[in-house]
């Protein structure tokens, strides 16, 4: 065993006061399950490199560290990390696995060489009925046969398999490869809970390990049909994600929605589910026919296949299905946990964009976990529709703190909306239509105008980050000042004003505009910007 192993931390005694006065320290008198609950800790960072460096020092400080540390196998075999032992001396790499012994490994990292490639393949050789964690990207061709091979072996202690393809000529491989279904594991692997697997295209979907997972992450890659009959075999899936890959990679083929049986599929854990970069068609049958726990954490984002088709008549009735279940989904979360905020985009035509939902939770300033809901309409027919729709959701009258982005024009679809937030004490406005008074007032003559939106509003921010956009040709000042007269006319009056992000409104205000806003008619507190003086 090279010496160098045993090179002891330079200056250890100056590095360590104790050892200067020779007094107690309260670490000396930790019992030896203490400290290995402590060097424990050090293994928990999987994707930290330092980890192992940690490990190698802390086992030359004393005597007693290193008798801990040496006789505790499980230790070194958390600490693979490819990155921290591939590319070290060839006798630590040794000494790492020889200290290994026969404990369960997590292995993580890249395989980017031929370095990597080789040191991986003969440890998963070697060890696989050990392997605990396999969290690995592949960007080598060569490779996918080997990896394969190893995946049809029984895996008595894996627990989580994470291997993601990086390269999309690698996918092109996988691609050509044929699709039969593979037995993975041998249909043996009784532990496995987290999985993700780019190395193929299908397997069999009804193997008995499925029923143990608690988390699948598909790439796009696999069709929409086989996701679906694999979810069937997965009752105690908790987090679902179904992912886009790389740019120039090509995808499964969009689904016929005819070829496609009609069945609900019951996934009474599921608390998060997570759809990136697939076809609208795809989404909806995702969100149709899964049925998930109540107020399950739902986030939708870069829908595929609806600029292709806008304005055709079934497309149409699609999406407006498509915004029905975004809005069944975002109804049952509200009225379980009553988000205190909330972000709604209504974009019309001069922001037109796709429909997305990101419905979960945040946390607030100090790290306490709080409810939040993020919804992004299109406003065409059948965003209106949805809109209607999630008007009725009780839950909303919980919202205290509301984002609004692209508000629109006031019409009529929209008050019901409006009034569901009932509570809201703070409002935050981002690109409005010219006329904001116009957007949240109803017109004298109809019977609802005695009974304005937002009752409870003191709170108003306007964001308008650098100069407004030559397609909106208004004024952000007036829009803002007709806004806080219209609302203190109305005997709601907003008490504070926050300008803290309207950086060009502000420069371009003029002293006849602030005279409006500090007049003892709106008494308004204002909050500038950071570079302003306060008034």
């Amino acid at each position: 065993m090279s010496s160098s192993l045993f090179q002891p931390i330079q200056d250890a005694d100056y590095l360590t006061p104790s050892r200067m006065d020779k007094s107690p320290c309260a670490i000396d008198v930790l019992p030896p399950e203490l400290l290995l609950e402590i060097f424990a800790q050090n293994t928990l960072e999987i994707y930290s490199p330092e980890r192992l460096t940690t490990a190698r020092y802390s086992s030359q400080v004393c005597q007693l560290w290193r008798s801990i540390l040496l006789s505790s196998t499980f230790l070194w075999g958390r600490l693979l990390n490819l990155d921290s032992v591939v590319y070290a001396s060839d006798e630590w790499r040794k000494e790492v696995v020889l200290r290994v012994g026969d404990a369960m490994l997590w292995i993580v990292g890249v395989v980017s060489d031929s370095r990597s490639h080789s040191f991986l393949m003969s440890l998963l050789r070697e060890k696989w009925e050990t392997v605990q964690l396999l969290q690995v990207d592949v960007e080598l061709p060569e490779m996918l046969e080997e990896m394969r091979a190893i995946m049809l072996r029984k895996a008595p202690n894996l627990k989580t398999l994470k291997v993601r393809i990086l390269r999309p000529r690698v996918y092109k491989l996988i691609a050509l490869y044929d699709d039969s279904p593979r037995t993975l594991f041998d249909d043996f692997a009784p532990k496995l809970a987290r999985f993700e697997l780019d190395l193929v295209r299908s397997f069999n979907s009804n193997a008995s390990w499925i029923f143990n997972l608690r988390s699948i992450e598909f790439s796009s890659h696999y069709s929409a049909p086989f996701i679906l009959s694999v979810l069937k075999s997965a009752p105690s899936l908790t987090t679902l994600l179904v992912r886009r890959i790389r740019p120039g990679v090509a995808r499964s083929a969009v689904t016929k929605h005819e070829n496609i049986a009609s069945f609900d599929i019951h996934l009474p854990r599921l608390r998060y589910l997570y759809l990136d970069g697939q076809h609208f068609l795809d989404v909806y049958l995702f969100l149709k026919l899964i049925k998930p726990s109540p107020g399950c954490i739902l986030g939708v984002s870069k829908i595929r296949g609806v600029e292709a088709h806008m304005g055709d008549t079934s497309t149409n009735m699609l999406l407006e299905n498509l915004y029905g279940e975004m809005v069944k989904w975002a109804s049952a979360y509200i009225n379980l946990h009553r988000p205190k905020s909330a972000y709604l985009s209504m974009n019309y035509p001069i922001f037109q964009s796709i429909p997305s939902v990101q419905i979960g939770c945040t946390k607030d300033e100090f790290g306490v976990p709080e409810s939040s809901l993020s919804l992004q309409f299109t406003l065409y027919s059948y965003g209106y529709n949805a809109i209607q729709q999630l008007a009725t959701c009780s839950g909303l009258s919980a919202v205290r703190d509301l984002d609004l982005s692209s508000v629109p024009q006031i019409e009529d679809p929209l008050f019901p909306l409006y009034r569901a937030f009932s509570s809201v004490t703070k409002l935050t406005v981002v690109r409005c239509c010219p006329d904001l008074v116009g957007a949240f007032h109803i017109e004298d003559s109809q019977p609802q105008s005695q009974f304005p939106i937002f009752p409870l509003l003191y709170n108003f921010r306007p964001v308008s980050a650098g100069e407004p956009s030559p397609w909106l040709d208004f004024d952000y000042t007036h829009y803002i000042l007709d806004f806080l007269e219209y609302r203190a006319g109305v005997g709601l009056p907003i008490l504070s004003l926050d300008l803290s992000y309207c950086r060009h409104t502000v420069l371009t205000f003029g002293e006849e505009n602030w005279s409006r806003i500090a007049s003892r008619a709106l008494g308004v507190k204002v909050t500038l910007p950071d570079y302003c003086l306060s008034l």
